[in-house]
């Protein structure tokens, strides 16, 4: 069943506590993740967006123990994004033109920017994955997809 606009998805924390909510949203650039954590020491919410649930889980994870590898996942994650903007720039071009040079050319640009997101989601999937990074601590519950 797919995520329908903010649907909700609660995050349970290596504590056992329901900390925060995932809010699932459809935009140009795929699929938007804010995940909002209330941080009890400095009594706030802290807002997190980045572009997938898994990597909202490690972020806020990483922000709430200081962790110098959240700079290391929004880079990863800001570099996905500019490639995925345009990989859906070249899929749209080549849909609307009739010209067969400028289709294959399009074709190519597409491919190229589809293999680095491809390649840029696994390494972060990894990054995440790793014992060595300590995210696994979270995990998703009340899973909709």
């Amino acid at each position: 069943m797919p995520i329908r606009s903010f649907d909700l998805v609660p995050i349970k924390v290596k504590n056992g506590f329901v900390v925060g909510k995932v809010y699932v949203r459809m935009v140009r650039a795929g699929i938007r993740t804010y995940y909002n954590i209330y941080d009890f020491k400095k009594k706030k919410n802290v807002m997190l967006n980045v572009f997938y649930r898994n990597s909202a889980i490690a972020i806020a994870e990483a922000h709430n123990i200081k962790s110098p590898l959240i700079e290391d996942l929004k880079r990863m994650e800001e570099e996905y994004s500019g490639h995925y903007v345009e990989m859906t720039y070249f899929r749209y071009l080549y849909q609307k033109t009739k010209h067969e040079q400028k289709k294959e050319l399009y074709s190519m640009k597409f491919d190229k920017h589809q293999s680095k997101c491809v390649a840029i989601r696994n390494k972060i999937d990894a990054f995440i994955l790793d014992a060595r990074n300590n995210f696994q601590c979270s995990k998703v519950i009340n899973n909709k997809i």
